[in-house]
């Protein structure tokens, strides 16, 4: 019978040895420093969207846009009704934009702002479906990304569109108050079985109190009215999700949209805002009993947030992984700045800077080289919130910097800068909008 041959260090005097195992740990180190470095090759699915001359929403990838505008150019041989429609949804789009505000009027990002905010009104249908990207794969709607377009519409002066949106989520909405992970945009029902997300109830809770805060009071009792069943609903379902004894709600899926195992605080921290937000909600509705209730649920849920805090904000208990959904215990997610949590945002943010100058969701998010868009928009806005006008500016610049050729904000940005993914990605394009305003001090 034949046999390997014999690779045991043992033939090896030890300090040779040692030298080699060295020697292969550098080639190890430097080869996966490397791959960090040049990250993967994901392309960009979807370089913008525009509407064509029918109206249709279309994928640009390098197609002329009508400057200032989502709308397909005309081609040099169109025919005059196809110059016609160009010219009536041109004047829509210019329209649309006029009769609300721009945030960062005068700035150097005014340009991404716009283009933001049309992006997100390319992608919004009028029945209020947000979904969040064009590709394939993205043509969904996901209740966080619809709460953030649904707030950038608002703040922006679109307040019908911005009920619409969550006037969508109400009517898919479960009966006890959850949702699914995501939906799709033209019939009822989940694309897939990835299952109920418990942040989504709380990403809704947020959202109505938003925009019932941008409405005239004299026109909140009748918004309120009718976003009762979605709030009503999504109280009863945050104010049950929190356990009495651990204070903390179940394991469930939240923004890194993969399996749990265990309570995260992605999910723990959404409900935090939700459930303070329905507290005000319910009182403002005359539903005393309700706020009580969902305040008694957010005091059971302290106590589990205050374990994560005593752990450094990982994003499982007894891990050692902070996770950027510490921002959500900040404003704009909530009233006040607790010190304490500002200064553990604040350290982690350089913990998850990637190559190309962006940030990754957490520290225990794989070593690619990628930087997420919707996480360095994020700390833009909390920042931007939180007073560190100057970090705010900066990430905006770079997500500017870092945009498609047609202008449009990318899912991720590759170690070597390029966009990758899909563009635009509406929670992406809703936060810097939020950003926009919160700098203007809307």
């Amino acid at each position: 019978m034949s046999r390997r041959p014999d690779r045991s260090p043992a033939v090896l005097p030890a300090s040779r040895y040692l030298a080699a195992r060295l020697l292969g740990l550098g080639v190890i180190a430097a080869v996966l420093s490397a791959i960090a470095l040049s990250g993967p090759r994901e392309p960009l699915y979807v370089s913008g969207v525009a509407l064509d001359d029918t109206a249709q929403v279309v994928a640009v990838n390098g197609r002329p846009l009508v400057p200032g505008t989502r709308v397909l150019a005309p081609e040099p041989d169109a025919d005059p009704g196809s110059v016609a429609a160009t010219r009536r949804l041109t004047a829509e789009h210019r329209a649309w934009l006029a009769a609300g505000t721009v945030p960062g009027r005068g700035t150097p990002w005014a340009g991404m702002v716009r283009d933001a905010l049309l992006d997100v009104h390319v992608l919004t249908s009028a029945d209020g479906a947000a979904v969040a990207g064009w590709a394939p794969s993205w043509r969904y709607v996901w209740p966080r990304d619809a709460a953030f377009v649904a707030i950038a519409l608002a703040r922006t002066g679109h307040p019908a569109d911005a009920e619409a949106v969550l006037a969508f989520l109400q009517s898919r909405q479960h009966p006890d108050g959850r949702f699914e992970a995501r939906y799709r945009p033209d019939r009822p029902g989940a694309p897939d079985d990835r299952g109920i997300q418990l942040d989504g109830t709380g990403w809704a809770l947020w959202a109505a109190s938003e925009l019932v805060d941008a409405r005239p009071p004299e026109q909140r009792a009748d918004l309120l009215r009718r976003l009762d069943p979605l709030i009503r609903r999504s109280v009863a379902a945050a104010t049950g999700a929190v356990a009495s004894r651990t204070g903390l709600p179940p394991a469930s899926p939240d923004y890194w949209e993969v399996h749990e195992s265990r309570p995260t605080l992605g999910t723990a921290a959404v409900l935090n805002v939700g459930l303070h937000a329905g507290a005000v909600l319910r009182a403002a509705a005359g539903d005393e009993a309700g706020a009580a209730r969902a305040s008694r649920a957010a005091d059971r849920l302290a106590s589990g947030l205050a374990r994560f805090a005593a752990q450094g904000y990982p994003r499982h208990l007894g891990k050692s992984d902070p996770d950027i959904a510490v921002a959500f215990l900040l404003p704009p997610f909530t009233r006040t700045a607790d010190p304490a949590v500002l200064d553990a945002f604040r350290t982690l943010v350089p913990q998850l800077r990637r190559p190309a100058g962006g940030l990754a969701p957490g520290t225990s998010w794989k070593r690619d080289g990628v930087s997420w868009t919707p996480e360095t928009a994020l700390v833009a806005l909390v920042e931007a919130t939180c007073g560190d006008r100057g970090t705010s500016a900066d990430l905006l610049a770079w997500l500017d910097t870092h945009r498609t050729p047609s202008g449009a904000l990318p899912e991720k940005v590759l170690a070597d800068g390029s966009p990758a993914g899909t563009a635009p990605l509406t929670w992406t394009a809703a936060a810097v909008i939020l950003t926009a305003a919160a700098l203007d001090g809307r």
